[in-house]
This record gives C-alpha cells, structure tokens and sequence, in this order.
C-alpha cells in the first residue's frame, strides 16, 4: 500500500436523536404514508372503472377446451330463432341459411345465431365476443384483424358478437368464447362420433386461438368443403 493511501476510517455510531428530531421524523413518517395512501387510492379507482366503463385489470386466461358428444341431430329448421342450451352453441339444429364466405367480423348487423350454427356444421370456427369486451376498442381490433388473417388464409373463421338476448352469459371473467362441431374426418356422418368444442377466454388470445383452429381442420367437420366465395 502506498503513503497516499488513506487510512480507512473507524466506524462511527450514529448520534442519539433529541426530543425535537425525534417528533421531525415521526411527522415525516405521517406525512408519506398520507401521499402513499392517496396515491394508492388514485390507482385503485383508475384500475377499477376507465372511462369507457372496461376495467384495466389484466384478462383472466383461457381455460382448457372442452368438448362433448352432441344431441346428434344436424335438422334444419325453418325457425330463425332457435332456444340454445349452450351460450354459445357449437351444434344443434340449424336454419337452412349459412353466412357467405366472405366477411370475417360482424357488429350489431350479426346474422341469427342459427344461421352460424349452419356455418359451424360445414367446419367453421366462430369467435364470440360478449357485451363487456365489445367496449374495448383495442381488443375489438385485434379480434378482427386476426379473423381476417385466417380468411385471408381461405380459413373458415368468423367473429361475431354475443348478446344477452341470446342467452347466459359467459362463465364468470371469460369474454371471448370459441366454438367448433367436430367428426371423424373418415365418417364425418357417424352421428355418434360428433362432438362440440369450446375455448373460454378473459380476452383476445391470438396463441389460444391459432392452437384451437389448429386442433380442428375443415376435414374434421359434419360437411367439411363449404365453398369458399
């Protein structure tokens, strides 16, 4: 060690606060933890309620998928609007009408639920999104740019609203649902091998989305080869 070097220093107690500090640092103390509690509360109301009435709070995740046997029964019916158990519904009968390949997302114009239930026999995938996320202007466009890249992939994929005249709400935080009939792809007739498949999500899940449409190719389908117009 060089003669320049300093010596190091011996360690010195801190000094013993008088009454006056002591009541200084005790008002201080006061004084922050008012400003953290209001802050907090600005944070909390800001969570809660934004100004389009959505909540800022991160979206739950989605579920597994589930899938059961259907009523077996592909009936057309001359009934637009048919009472569905499931909300929504991924079979049942079914107006004679499909929807047009053609357009991937719909707003308030949707066609009736039994006309998609028509489009799901012929192997689409339908995305549903309820009343509380329909407010979030962000998700909303990335639903419909993701239903438009599948179409623009000749994928049958459409996104379409679900409302509270349609039936029951959504399982509790989840606000997109997807739904696909699926059958054996060597007997897509065989009534019994049918089943109906869902994906509950909080929120517009582009990764979920592509491994559920990935799950189910159009071969898989009541009456796969809808034409694509």
């Amino acid at each position: 060690m060089s003669d320049l070097t300093p010596a190091p220093s011996e360690p010195v107690d801190p000094p013993t606060p008088t009454g006056q500090s002591t009541r200084l640092v005790l008002v201080g103390v006061a004084v922050l933890a008012a400003i953290g509690l209001a802050v907090g509360g600005v944070l909390i109301a800001t969570k809660d309620s934004d100004d389009d009435g959505t909540t800022g709070a991160t979206p739950a995740p989605c579920g597994s998928v589930i899938s059961r046997e259907t009523d077996k029964t592909q009936q057309h019916t001359d009934d637009e609007d048919v009472d569905y158990a499931d909300a929504p519904p991924s079979f049942g009968e079914h107006f004679p009408r499909w929807e047009p390949f053609g357009r991937a997302f719909y707003g308030d114009d949707r066609p009736p639920v039994s006309h998609l239930v028509h489009n799901l026999e012929h192997g689409y995938t339908i995305a549903w999104y309820d009343e509380a996320i329909a407010k979030d202007e962000d998700a909303m466009d990335d639903l419909a740019d993701i239903a438009q890249d599948y179409q623009d992939e000749q994928e049958r994929f459409i996104a379409v609203p679900w409302k509270s005249s349609d039936g029951d709400d959504f399982p509790d935080d989840m606000h997109v649902a997807l739904t696909r009939w699926s059958a054996d792809p060597d007997d897509p007739a065989d009534l019994d091998a049918q089943r109906g498949n869902w994906l509950y999500c909080g929120g517009v899940e582009a990764d979920a989305i592509d491994d559920f449409v990935e799950a189910f190719p159009n071969e898989r389908s009541p009456e796969p080869g809808i034409p694509l117009e």
